[in-house]
């Protein structure tokens, strides 16, 4: 399912700020409760569509519900776009409260931190609860997500030159591997087919050229092996001729 992000447009710029000082003072914040089913597969549900035999309908920005498809508002946004401590674009869930108006901006998963000492990340407070059973030197924790890539203190470099060998796929140019095993790791999980076909082709052309060398070699072996004529008889024979 593809979750409709904020658009820079819907985003209050107090409330950024709000939200950034929060981040970064780690302070607790009441949100409601909401269950997101990540592992569901139901497509762009944003502006509505169909679940099984459920009806989903939208709702905007008014907080109610039209089932007047001509009178329908746009469906609000459900996620925001947000930065991994490591650098990696991802998203979290905006939680609404029951009039459906107001969100919470994501301030649960803003406020979620990650340890530099194990990389132990999602935990709340200031020390890490790893660390901690472990017996480790504690340090301070970092953000696990953050609102603006530029704030982000060490990004990872995460696409290379490496192209993915399915040519439909989005992992080319800018957007390649930075080597060739991660590029083989994200064909075994995102083209299993493609990848086994892959494989079965470079297997048949291995085997092909090992064949083809063996014949060069036990041509090699068989000519080396095979008595050499005298030379005198050779000149003889070509005297003959």
């Amino acid at each position: 399912m593809t979750p409709k992000a904020m658009t820079e447009a819907e985003i209050d710029p107090i409330a950024e700020e709000v939200d950034e000082q929060m981040q970064q003072s780690g302070e607790e914040e009441v949100v409601p409760r909401h269950k997101v089913d990540l592992s569901g597969n139901f497509g762009d549900l944003s502006d509505g569509g169909q679940v099984g035999s459920a009806r989903v309908v939208p709702v905007g920005d008014s907080g109610r519900v039209n089932f007047d498809k001509k009178m329908r508002e746009p469906g609000r946004p459900t996620v925001r776009n947000v930065w991994m401590w490591d650098g990696r674009p991802s998203t979290i869930p905006l939680a609404y409260e029951p009039s459906g108006k107001r969100h919470d901006g994501g301030r649960k998963y803003l406020l979620k931190r990650h340890c530099v000492i194990c990389n132990y990340t999602g935990f709340y407070g200031q020390v890490c609860p790893q660390c901690r059973k472990d017996s480790r030197e504690i340090a301070p924790p970092v953000p696990a997500f953050y609102l603006k890539k530029e704030k982000v203190p060490n990004p990872q470099r995460w696409f290379g030159s490496v192209d993915c060998f399915v040519q439909t796929c989005v992992r080319h140019g800018k957007y390649g591997f930075i080597n060739e095993v991660q590029m083989r790791e994200h064909a075994m999980g995102k083209h299993q087919k493609e990848y086994r076909a892959f494989q079965d082709s470079q297997q048949a052309s291995s085997t092909k050229e090992l064949s083809d060398l063996r014949e060069q070699v036990n041509k090699l072996l068989v000519a080396q092996i095979r008595p050499q004529e005298p030379e005198v008889y050779r000149s003889a024979k070509s005297a003959k001729k």
